[in-house]
């Protein structure tokens, strides 16, 4: 049977893509017409997967809906804009949802003077990137925290007023030398030549005695001091007891601490001791006094009787005890 000649078209009224038909000729089936058959197909089966189109260069206007999401592209008054979930996208790509779909609400990208934004991210807050200084900020809006994590877990909280938590985790220093610069902040009357806090450290270490001549042992098991170190500042303390002596001379020195005292040009590195001793021969008198010596890890122990330093070792004995504390300079 031969195709019948279209002479007039009618505008249809309502269109369904489903059911309205198109005319085409395939060619390939000739059991009609030696040029071809004329077959029908619709909208949606041109629409449907498994083909591929190319399309000329087109300019879309008003919003196109798939499912439940709206695109907006180049609404009418809002050139050079598109908007997925708004009719009224007022930058370049705003992408406005719902607690259903999106966490935070409206969220925008935009650009403004060489810089690119991404905003609404709770309270007006801001992700960009800038044009002129090729930073990249993250900003809040309003009296808001900036918190920052890892593992689904708050690390790190930046409040609106500015002061910084670390919620779970420590600061770690990955280069020796660098720490915290308090040059902004100092002040007073000498003359600063380091503001950067660079170092803390605490431990023990066992202590020994070293006498001028024979012997003073100290008692192995209540021997180990305590120090802390913040910075170019070391301080000692302990209880340390003597355990047996053998014609000691001299001086008496606490050794073995952990850091040696500064020496060389720092001469006014000296540091007193601080000492409470019990136990000793009772004919010493006198105050007990100690120091520690610049470029060395002891500190020496004296009695300081009617002007004169007498060493301290003879006057010590079995059971005797010192209990010290010292802060000095490396």
């Amino acid at each position: 049977m031969a195709d019948t000649k279209i002479t007039a078209l009618a505008a249809i009224a309502t269109v369904d893509p489903a059911a309205d038909v198109l005319p085409i000729v395939d060619i390939s089936d000739t059991s009609m017409a030696a040029s071809g058959t004329t077959k029908k197909i619709t909208s949606n089966q041109i629409l449907g997967s498994g083909g591929t189109a190319t399309l000329a260069s087109a300019t879309i206007t008003g919003a196109l809906t798939s499912g439940t999401t709206t695109l907006v592209a180049h609404a009418a008054g809002y050139t050079n804009k598109v908007g997925i979930g708004t009719a009224t996208p007022n930058n370049t790509l705003t992408i406005n949802g719902t607690a259903a779909t999106w966490t935070k609400g409206a969220y925008i990208i935009y650009s403004d003077a060489g810089s690119t934004y991404i905003g609404g991210l709770g309270n007006g807050g801001n992700i960009f990137g800038s044009g002129t200084d090729n930073d990249i900020g993250i900003t809040t809006g309003g009296a808001t925290n900036l918190r920052l994590g890892t593992n689904n877990t708050e690390r790190m909280r930046i409040t609106s007023t500015g002061d910084v938590s670390i919620a779970n985790g420590n600061v770690v220093m990955s280069t020796s030398g660098k720490g915290i610069d308090f040059s902004a902040v100092t002040g007073g009357t000498g003359t600063a030549t380091a503001n950067v806090l660079n170092d803390y450290e605490e431990g023990v270490f066992d202590a020994f005695f070293i006498t001028g001549g024979g012997t003073v042992t100290i008692n192995p098991a209540i021997n180990q001091c305590r120090y802390t170190k913040i910075g170019r500042l070391v301080t000692v303390q302990g209880s340390v007891i003597v355990s047996s002596v053998s014609s000691p001379i001299g001086p008496l020195l606490i050794s073995g601490l952990p850091y040696t005292i500064a020496t060389g040009a720092e001469g006014n590195a000296y540091s007193a001791m601080s000492v409470f001793p019990s136990g000793l021969e009772t004919t010493a008198t006198g105050q007990i006094v100690g120091y520690g010596v610049v470029g060395s890890v002891s500190i020496y122990m004296y009695r300081y009787e009617l002007g004169t330093l007498i060493g301290l070792a003879p006057s010590a004995k079995t059971g005797s005890e010192f209990t010290f504390s010292m802060t000095y300079s490396i």
